[in-house]
């Protein structure tokens, strides 16, 4: 601030002497002096011829020429002016380091740029303060936004926990030691397992043996286990439809199993449908067809061969 009030100062002298060096300044403040020291000189001549009085007439005259000029009551003082100068030029480099300080700021300030445009489609040049202030603001409605979202999805979860809860305090009625799954699959596999349990925390289908030993039904034969799933189907369906009777289409559901069990698995079926169920059974297999073969004479089922 001082800097620019002396500069003005200067400008404003330079302006009046339509000088523009210091130097040149200095010349004529020098021949400014030695004249004034010459009318002094002069004054006291002229007193001498004509007298005071006269001098006072004339000076009066002299007075009434003279054009008002506002008073600059401006001294030049060089050590003034060097400080200054050192001061200037001391302003000037920490700005210059100010600016490399800066620099990083800027940089970090683009990535930032880039990533706001990229996640949250926010595109404003980050350098100046009034873009940093609407930023700020996008950034705290995002937010608010987001958590708000994030109370909407937590609240939707735990909705859905209990639903999931539910279903499962519903499905595991399907089955335990006398369920209709543990009927079925008893029935099916002529007694070799006795019950078909749940467990609750990982949802897998355990699966008892006549004898202690209890295995995971992805460890059962491949028969077994199209017997266990299509028991579960039986069981899943007397629930879902209560008093009422539905419908199954299966396809070749017994096709990994041997004759015997084959049989059995039939005449379940066969009760099943005598109990007022539909089924519609597709296979490939000619011993489903010869365990048939009188109840498609005797017309209780319906056969048709496909090509």
């Amino acid at each position: 601030s001082q800097i620019d009030e002396n500069e003005k100062k200067i400008e404003e002298i330079k302006a009046k002497t339509d000088e523009v060096s210091y130097k040149e300044y200095q010349k004529h403040l020098r021949r400014k002096e030695e004249i004034e020291v010459q009318i002094n000189e002069t004054k006291k001549v002229l007193e001498s011829h004509f007298g005071t009085s006269e001098i006072k007439v004339i000076d009066e005259e002299i007075e009434k020429l003279k054009v008002d000029v506002p008073e600059l009551n401006l001294k030049f003082d060089e050590e003034k002016w060097d400080k200054l100068n050192k001061a200037k030029k001391e302003i000037t480099e920490k700005i210059k380091n100010y600016a490399q300080q800066r620099q990083p700021f800027l940089n970090e300030l683009k990535e930032i740029e880039s990533q706001l445009k990229k996640e949250i489609d926010i595109d404003l040049p980050l350098a100046t303060l009034e873009n940093l202030k609407k930023t700020k603001n996008e950034l705290e409605k995002f937010i608010l936004q987001n958590e708000q979202r994030r109370e909407d999805i937590l609240l939707a979860k735990k909705i859905f926990k209990e639903i999931e809860e539910e279903e499962k305090r519903k499905i595991s009625g399907l089955f335990g030691k006398e369920s209709p799954a543990s009927k079925y699959f008893s029935q099916i596999t002529n007694g070799l397992y006795t019950e078909v349990s749940i467990d609750p925390e990982t949802g897998t289908i355990l699966c008892k043996k006549n004898n202690p030993v209890i295995l995971e039904a992805e460890k059962l034969s491949g028969g077994a286990y199209d017997q266990l799933y299509f028991s579960v189907r039986l069981a899943l369906a007397e629930k879902l439809l209560s008093d009422e009777k539905g419908f199954f289409i299966l396809d070749d559901p017994f096709i990994k199993s041997d004759y015997e069990r084959l049989k059995i698995q039939i005449d379940i079926l066969k009760k099943i449908s005598s109990s007022g169920w539909q089924i519609i059974f597709f296979t490939a297999k000619k011993e489903i067809r010869e365990i048939l073969k009188k109840d498609i004479e005797n017309g209780f089922l319906n056969f048709y061969e496909l090509d």
